[in-house]
């Protein structure tokens, strides 16, 4: 219990203030007190980037206390568990960690940006509905070895998700309201797309941006790949067949590197976001013209060389 008696009393706080105001008390300690706060705008972040991920931890913390209260209720039995430290990592190393089968929903969280991924492990849906029906579930794997579930455990999965919503919007309630919505549901989590491709062309984000240019770059680069793959695959009479083949291999591999690196550079931003990934698409474009030329005027290329000789 705090110690009342060395508690300032309303008057003395009042006092106090006044005399920091008019200069009658020495203010000037040492400290910095130019500093001034900065509230976190979590509503309109788009990056996880320089956040303040403790500042994250008690949330989670009440998150965790009121969901294990509210699964002690469903499974009737003590939910244990301990809460994680927030961490930074990249998409491609969570979803790569994850193996099927999973109950990977996902779901927005106005108003907050993005899209979020809620995974319950499929023996806390086994554990509920042994709780709900005394046996265990009957869902069988599929012959590529993801789980199927059955319509009974992805009713059981609306209900644990019903509770995380609850949960997570009383816990963000002093800080940020939410509201909390299933966007997708699958078991397989290479088929996870936490952003839809038209939501790229509302960030003007590094990151964002390159993912947009590589994205539209993949069928691009197989249009040009197939239309230079035509007169490359022209022969001389006297020429083998599959002379070309190490040729086209090469050109592949130096227009998926060139991609890759534009990607990087982009992200990096040692490219203009203006020109993206273009500039490989019009080398390409550039290389497919000459080739074309080339095939359909023979005596072009001897003839620059012999008018160059002379």
């Amino acid at each position: 219990m705090a110690d009342k008696e060395n508690v300032l009393s309303p008057e003395e706080l009042d006092a106090l203030a006044a005399g920091v105001k008019d200069g009658s008390i020495e203010s000037n300690t040492g400290l910095n007190t130019q500093l001034k706060p900065v509230k976190h705008d979590l509503v309109n972040e788009e990056s996880a980037g320089g956040m303040n991920t403790s500042a994250i931890n008690p949330i989670n913390e009440r998150f965790l206390i009121l969901l294990k209260q509210r699964l002690s209720g469903i499974i009737k039995t003590p939910v244990n568990g301990a809460a994680e430290e927030v961490s930074i990592q990249t998409y491609g190393e969570f979803i790569g960690r994850l193996k099927a089968p999973q109950a990977i929903n996902v779901i927005r969280a106005r108003p907050l940006h993005g899209e979020a991924l809620v995974i319950i492990d499929p023996n806390l849906i086994a554990e509920c509905f042994n709780s709900f029906f005394g046996s265990s579930t009957a869902s069988e794997a599929s012959g590529s070895g993801d789980k199927e579930f059955t319509r009974t455990e992805l009713s059981i999965n609306k209900i644990l998700m019903a509770e995380i919503y609850n949960s997570l919007q009383e816990a963000w309630a002093p800080i940020q309201p939410l509201t909390c919505t299933g966007v997708d549901f699958t078991s397989d989590p290479k088929k996870v797309k936490t952003m839809k491709f038209g939501r790229l062309f509302e960030f003007t984000d590094r990151n964002k941006n390159a993912e947009f240019h590589w994205r539209i770059g993949i069928p691009i680069s197989t249009l040009i790949l197939a239309l230079l793959a035509i007169p490359m695959s022209r022969s001389e009479p006297r020429q083998g067949q599959y002379n070309k083949i190490f040729i086209g291999v090469v050109t592949f591999i130096i227009y998926f590197n060139l991609l890759s690196a534009g990607k990087s550079w982009l992200e990096n931003g040692l490219v203009d976001h203006r020109f993206g990934l273009w500039w490989v698409h019009v080398l390409m474009l550039f290389a497919l013209s000459v080739l074309i030329i080339k095939n359909n005027n023979p005596h072009w290329y001897r003839l620059n060389r012999a008018e160059d000789s002379n």
